[in-house]
C-alpha cells in the first residue's frame, strides 16, 4: 500500500507555523544553522464539489470511525475458519512446517498451513496457501482476588482464494495478527486488545452482513484497553475498493489516540482524540477532520496557541485536500468505543488446532 503519499491534513496551515517555530530565539537551547528564507506558499487550486455544502459531515465521520473499529484480525480469521467448513478429505492439503510455493519458502516451523489448487466434491475450490498459528493460555478463578487471566495470540498469513458456487467465500493476501489479554477478578477487570492487518481481505465468509460487504485493503493498527484504564489508538489506511461508506467515499485514513473516561489524567481530554480522521471520495479528494495535535512536532509553539484546535470540545475543523475550511466545524462522538460496543474476540476463538480439521 502507498501509505506515505499524503501530508498531514493540516500541513498547509502548519507550514508557516513550523517555520516560525524554527526561527532564532525559539531553539530551546539547541544550536541550529541560520534560518533559510521562508518560501512563498503556492496556492492550491482545488475544485470543491457542489455536494460538499449539502452533506451531513458529522454523520459521515461518525460512520468512518464506526467502520474503522470493525477493521480487525477477527475478519480474516472468521473468513478463514468459515471457509474450512467446506473442506473435504484431501482438499485442501494441510502442512506443518515451512513449504515452498513457486520457489519461495513460506510458512513457519510452528503453526499449520493449507496449500492447494483443488475443488471439493461440493464444488468449493481452494487456490493458494494460508498459514496460521495461535495460542491461548488461561488460568485462575474469576471469583477470587487474583482472578482468571486469558492470554491469546494468533497470526494468519498467505495468498488464498476460496470460491463456491455463489461467489467468493474468502480471499486473503497479506498478514494479520492480534492479541488479547483479559483479567477478570472479584470486583476488578481489565483487558488489552491489539490488532494489525497488512493486506487484502474479502469474501462472504468474512464480511456478509457487515459494514464492508465488499472487503478492503488495509494496513491498519489498532489498540484498545478497558476495565481499569480506557484507551483507543488507531493508525493506518482502509481502502474499500468501491464507495462503501455512504455510497460516496471509498477510503478512510486515521491517526488517532484517545484516553477514555476510566483512568484519564487531569489534563487528558476524553471528548476528542489527538490526531485526525479522513475520508476520500470517488474522485480521489480527501476530506479530513483535525482534532487535537497528535505529536509534539505538530505543535510549533508552546503553549499551543490555537484556540479552535486546542479546545477539548469533541469537535475538529474540516480540511479539503489539506486546505482548511474555517466555516466547517465537525463534532464526532467517540464514547461508544468505551461503552462495551467494541467487539472483542473470545479467547476460545483463537483455538484452531490441526486435529479439529
Amino acid at each position: 500500500m502507498h501509505t506515505h503519499d499524503r501530508l498531514h491534513p493540516a500541513s498547509s496551515s502548519l507550514v508557516l507555523l513550523v517555520l516560525v517555530g524554527l526561527s532564532p530565539g525559539c531553539t530551546r537551547g539547541v544550536e541550529t544553522t541560520p534560518a533559510t528564507p521562508t518560501p512563498t506558499p503556492v496556492a492550491q487550486n482545488v475544485e470543491v464539489p457542489e455536494w460538499v455544502a449539502e452533506v451531513d459531515w458529522p454523520a459521515i465521520f461518525q460512520d468512518a470511525i464506526t467502520l474503522t473499529q470493525t477493521v480487525t484480525t477477527q475478519a480474516p480469521w472468521q473468513g478463514h475458519v468459515s471457509s474450512l467448513e467446506d473442506r473435504t478429505l484431501g482438499c485442501p492439503d494441510f502442512y506443518t512446517g515451512p513449504f515452498t510455493v513457486a520457489t519461495e519458502l513460506v510458512g513457519h516451523d510452528d503453526g499449520i498451513a493449507w496449500n492447494d489448487d483443488c475443488q471439493t466434491t461440493g464444488g468449493t475450490s481452494f487456490d493458494g496457501w494460508l498459514w496460521w498459528d495461535s495460542s491461548v493460555v488461561e488460568a485462575g478463578d474469576p471469583g477470587t482476588d487474583d482472578g482468571r487471566t486469558a492470554d491469546a495470540t494468533r497470526t494468519v498469513e498467505g495468498d488464498a482464494l476460496v470460491n463456491a458456487g455463489d461467489g467468493v467465500q474468502f480471499t486473503f493476501e497479506g498478514t494479520a495478527s492480534d492479541s488479547l489479554y483479559r483479567l477478570d477478578a472479584y470486583g476488578y477487570e481489565r483487558f488489552t486488545y491489539a490488532t494489525t492487518i497488512d493486506g487484502t481481505v474479502g469474501g462472504l465468509d468474512a464480511f456478509e452482513g457487515t459494514l464492508t460487504p465488499e472487503g478492503y485493503r488495509t494496513d491498519l493498527f489498532m489498540y484498545l484497553t478497558g476495565g481499569d484504564v480506557d484507551t483507543f489508538e488507531a493508525r493506518g489506511n482502509i481502502y474499500l475498493f468501491t464507495p462503501q461508506l455512504r455510497e460516496r467515499f471509498d477510503s478512510v485514513q486515521v491517526d488517532l489516540f484517545l484516553p477514555g473516561p476510566n483512568g484519564a489524567g487531569p489534563e487528558d481530554c476524553t471528548l476528542e482524540p489527538l490526531g485526525w480522521l479522513g475520508v476520500r471520495d470517488a474522485d480521489a479528494l480527501w476530506y479530513d477532520v483535525v482534532f487535537l495535535p497528535r505529536f509534539e512536532e505538530d505543535i510549533a509553539e508552546e503553549p499551543y496557541d490555537d484556540e479552535l484546535r486546542s479546545a477539548c470540545d469533541g469537535c475538529g475543523r474540516l480540511y479539503i485536500q489539506g486546505i482548511e475550511q474555517p466555516e466547517v466545524e465537525i463534532c464526532v462522538d467517540f464514547s461508544f468505543l468505551f461503552d462495551g460496543s467494541f467487539t472483542l474476540p473470545d479467547p476460545d476463538d483463537y483455538v484452531l488446532p490441526l486435529h479439529s480439521l
